[in-house]
């Protein structure tokens, strides 16, 4: 079934699509940061050109597969275990922050078409469909829209002449976009992974509000298949539809338990804003510094503030603690957005690659194992995810890269190689030296600053307050040693 695309004038833009051979040659992304090559809260050239998708383009041998580099430290600066702050109030810590107060830089910022992998940070399906960029903001040092003025770049479709294009429906120049991009490069094969931030702002405020924190569905399948339309209509490629993971069993929303272990004591509930929480909560990896500030240890310390629960719209102010509804609900929204994905390739007869299963194999099944190594979703120790708690560093891009070539054999009759995972587990390239190579992954911190800079990249247009500080200094609280919550 063909469907016009309605929302953009693609077709009148570039008229009939033209014949091309369907392969890898011309591979062109759509997506967010899991297919970016997003890695440890930043963009950096070595994780970009190890994303799954530019591995799989390597493996096919296509030679100019461009994506959008970053010099070192990245853009933002990398996160990274830096040092171990003395004497704070969880006692020694080591420390995940940037790497950097300086950004890495663009490197290929003037090349003269768009980029193959067109995947933007934090984008939303809306984002694909009308979000453009401008490179002259970022090199102004504007970084409001960051990540689309890098990968987009333009804000209007050039001509052969080098004037803007037209719109003979309003007269006005036509947009580019992400979609109206990758379709200008009469693509051979198309992947589109978007939806994952549809959903992921629930978990980054600990509250799901339908409309605020998470897309509605209808609007996103409306979006979504007008989207794919638009690819099958106006292009001869081949498209593939990816699913989206699990967002709450992210090691973001996993790795803190609701309660701490007191030498004494043994096990105490920590409390939050609505009352103590159960074995079924969920606390994110930027409350393990708030409670080492003593919140949510009323319990043990009179007068301890509660753990705050509830995003503030007001202020911009996350909540911390998902209850087991919220979960539930955060859940369905996924399992809801992943159906439309489904419904949308049934409609146009297109294949799913379900990247989203495997990333939840790492996080909630067995994991993988590669000579002798087991990859799982645990934060730090697990190999699957990098300093962000949420993005896949090169270990699970690899991963993710294999079994997608594996789903090109089976379901394409490809004839790339299966990729040879040794090259990602015995050296990284991509590494930063760590001077704690001693740090638990209990014992580290994901600060209150970081888990700021991850709200203000996936939810740019909130107010926004200061972060939560330390109450007035009070004796330094009974430290939560059980922080790798297993679920």
């Amino acid at each position: 079934m063909k469907r016009t695309f309605l929302a953009l004038s693609v077709v009148a833009l570039l008229g009939a699509a033209p014949a091309g051979a369907q392969d890898l040659g011309n591979y062109v992304v759509l997506g967010d940061s899991m297919a970016a090559g997003f890695s440890h809260l930043g963009l950096m050239d070595c994780y970009q050109e190890r994303a799954w998708p530019a591995l799989v383009a390597r493996e096919a041998g296509v030679s100019d597969f461009e994506s959008p580099l970053v010099s070192e430290p990245g853009l933002p600066a990398l996160q990274q275990l830096v040092g171990i702050e003395l004497g704070t109030p969880l006692g020694d810590a080591p420390i995940l922050e940037p790497i950097s107060d300086d950004p890495g830089l663009p490197t290929n910022a003037f090349l003269p078409r768009p980029y193959n992998n067109l995947a933007i940070p934090f984008s939303t399906t809306y984002d694909m469909v009308f979000t453009v960029g401008d490179i002259t903001n970022l090199l102004a040092g504007n970084t409001d829209n960051v990540f689309h003025d890098l990968i987009l770049r333009s804000p209007v479709v050039l001509g052969p002449d080098g004037l803007p294009v037209i719109d003979p429906d309003t007269g006005q120049p036509i947009p580019t976009p992400a979609i109206v991009q990758a379709i200008g490069l009469d693509p051979s094969f198309v992947t589109v992974w978007i939806g994952t931030n549809d959903v992921l702002p629930a978990v980054l405020t600990a509250t799901p509000i339908e409309g605020v924190t998470m897309t509605p569905v209808d609007f996103f399948s409306l979006l979504y298949q007008q989207a794919v339309g638009a690819l099958v209509t106006s292009t001869t490629a081949d498209v593939v539809l990816v699913t989206i993971p699990d967002v709450t069993e992210l090691p973001f929303a996993t790795s803190v338990a609701p309660f701490i272990t007191h030498p004494l004591l043994g096990v105490v509930p920590l409390i939050g804003s609505n009352g103590p929480l159960d074995p079924t909560s969920r606390v994110l990896a930027s409350g393990a510094e708030l409670i080492g500030m003593g919140y949510g240890l009323g319990a043990l310390i009179p007068g301890a503030p509660p753990l705050p629960e509830d995003f503030d719209l007001a202020t911009g102010q996350p909540g911390y603690v998902l209850r087991a509804d919220e979960t539930a609900a955060i859940k369905a929204q996924v399992a809801a957005v992943n159906q439309v994905v489904y419904d949308t390739a049934d409609a146009f007869g297109l294949e799913v690659f379900d990247a989203g299963g495997v990333i939840d194999q790492a996080t909630m099944g067995e994991g993988f194992t590669f000579g002798g190594f087991d990859i799982t979703g645990e934060a730090l120790l697990g190999g699957f995810f990098g300093y962000d708690f949420l993005h896949p560093q090169q270990l699970g891009h690899a991963i993710l890269a294999a079994e997608f070539i594996e789903f090109l054999r089976d379901e394409f009759g490809s004839g790339i190689t299966t990729l040879d995972m040794t090259e990602f587990l015995y050296s990284n390239p991509c590494a930063f030296p760590i001077p704690v190579p001693a740090a638990k992954a209990e014992d580290v911190v994901f600060s209150l600053e970081s888990h700021q800079r991850l709200l203000e990249l996936a939810m740019p247009d909130l107010k926004r307050s200061a972060p939560v500080r330390e109450p007035a200094r009070r004796a330094a609280p009974a430290r939560p040693r059980d922080l790798a919550n297993p679920r």
